[in-house]
């Protein structure tokens, strides 16, 4: 089946990957009815392509075990040299998943800008339209026919409408709410400062809070404002410590909001502030350990915070730091493999999270030695690992990721400076096949943070016979639905 086959071989092991992948390794080579030795390699049959793929083996053996492990690579253990008739000596070998890393597509029937949302039927509301991931075509509603004149946030609402903020030509802060069912647009009242480069979170209870932001002529908005989709009202929710723009907001477990960093008049900011829903209140919090903006954040599962990269001056940060809300201090994270600003983060489905795009800095872009980035990396926040991912279509700085219900995530920036402003590129990880994709069942009813849930449905296990031996299997039945 299919071109590229090397066997030839007995008592090896063929084990089933999640991504439908199957990988043939070691076995005793025989001719004649003689033993002649043992394979030294691992051959991998690619489905998509029906082709076989060739790699070689630390130690050869025949008659071992082969176990599949949650990561899609291959445990090897025991099994013997044909050549001496000894035992390998309690050696394992661990095979890596070549596929693990994932790989793009790119979308280009029609111009995709950020920035975006995820709509709750799973389309994605952009600048030019609304695309379904599933045919790549874009139809309405847009961003665009939201009669702002700039457009600075989008937030999806708790009962599924948009909130889009920006301003008008003449600088004055505004916003519309967009009924994805109907396409109709909405304008609640005037916002309470014109801002630009701000950022937005959704809280809790349902409410918008918006933050930062520059205010034209140099200034930079301290005041911040929430929004409230019941009564389409906007009122103001206390002031920064310090006013700032391209810094990062998030919301964390306990429900207060924590932002991040940013620039003001010169300099990158390492002040940190802690906004309180209940109360209203904001109050710094712990520094970071080096200044930076443009970077990312990402809540991981402990509910501590990762910030990713960003710049200072005229340099990029592969640096990252994680923030302890107990403590609220901040600690040394693993290194990233590039220096990279004002890119994008986001959550794969196994628990791993995506860095891709950006600028990093060197002389050779000019005017401004700032260099649009195709790179993409993965870092793996329970391990500290960080590897190489597959590069993007084309160089995003400025961009932003969307999350796809299927495990995708779509990648795309404001247009300015990429190479193809009417591209989108979409990562697809490694790992599952839509055939074996998770499906819950229906009315499962709503998750309460910190009390019991349960959930039914299909596909929540995986293969339960997916590694073989001459007496023995590995079974490798880890869950595959994730929170």
């Amino acid at each position: 089946l299919g071109s590229g086959w090397l066997g030839g071989q007995t008592k090896g092991t063929s084990t089933l990957r999640p991504d439908g992948s199957v990988v043939v390794c070691g076995g005793v080579l025989s001719g004649s009815g003689l033993l002649l030795g043992v394979e030294n390699g691992c051959s991998t049959f690619l489905p998509g392509t029906q082709t076989w793929s060739y790699k070689a083996l630390s130690t050869p053996r025949g008659d071992q075990t082969a176990t599949l492990l949650p990561s899609g690579q291959v445990l090897l253990a025991g099994g013997f040299l044909v050549k001496d008739g000894a035992v390998v000596g309690g050696t394992v070998e661990v095979i890596g998943n070549d596929s693990a890393s994932g790989t793009w597509q790119s979308y280009s029937a029609a111009p995709f800008s950020s920035p975006a949302t995820i709509l709750k039927d799973g389309r994605v509301l952009m600048a030019g339209g609304t695309l379904d991931p599933v045919s790549g075509a874009l139809g309405a509603p847009a961003l665009a026919d939201s009669g702002l004149w700039e457009i600075d946030t989008v937030t999806l609402l708790l009962d599924g409408r948009v909130l889009v903020a920006g301003s008008d030509e003449a600088r004055v802060g505004l916003s519309r709410t967009l009924d994805p069912a109907t396409g109709e647009w909405s304008a609640p009242t005037p916002m309470v400062a014109y801002r630009h480069q701000s950022q937005a979170a959704l809280l809790a209870d349902g409410r918008v809070l918006v933050t930062g932001g520059g205010g034209g002529s140099g200034t930079y908005v301290r005041v911040t404002e929430v929004f409230d989709p019941a009564t389409g009202l906007w009122a103001p929710s206390g002031e920064l410590s310090i006013g700032r723009v391209t810094h990062r907001m998030i919301r964390l477990r306990s429900g207060r909001v924590l932002v991040t960093g940013g620039f003001r008049e010169t300099a990158s900011l390492e002040t940190n502030e802690l906004f309180d829903p209940e109360s209203g209140a904001w109050r710094l919090t712990g520094p970071f350990r080096h200044s930076r903006r443009g970077h990312t954040l990402t809540l991981l599962p402990s509910g501590g915070v990762l910030a990713a990269g960003g710049a200072q001056a005229n340099a990029f940060l592969s640096s990252t730091e994680v923030f302890d809300p107990v403590t609220e201090t901040w600690s040394p994270g693993p290194a990233l493999l590039r220096t990279r600003g004002y890119h994008t983060s986001q959550y794969l489905r196994d628990g791993s999270i995506l860095l891709a795009g950006g600028y990093n800095y060197s002389t050779d872009c000019l005017p401004f030695d700032f260099c649009p980035m195709k790179t993409a990396e993965i870092l793996d926040p329970l391990s500290g690992g960080v590897t190489v991912a597959t590069s993007l279509f084309y160089a995003r700085p400025w961009c932003q990721s969307v999350s796809l219900p299927d495990g995708r995530v779509l990648v795309m920036d404001f247009g300015e400076v990429s190479q193809d402003p009417y591209t989108a590129d979409a990562f697809v990880p490694g790992g599952l096949v839509e055939a074996r994709r998770p499906v819950l069942a229906p009315g499962a009813g709503t998750i309460v943070y910190g009390t019991p849930f349960s959930v039914s449905g299909t596909n929540l296990g995986g293969d339960s016979e997916t590694g073989s031996g001459s007496t023995s299997s590995g079974s490798a039945n880890y869950p595959l639905f994730q929170l």
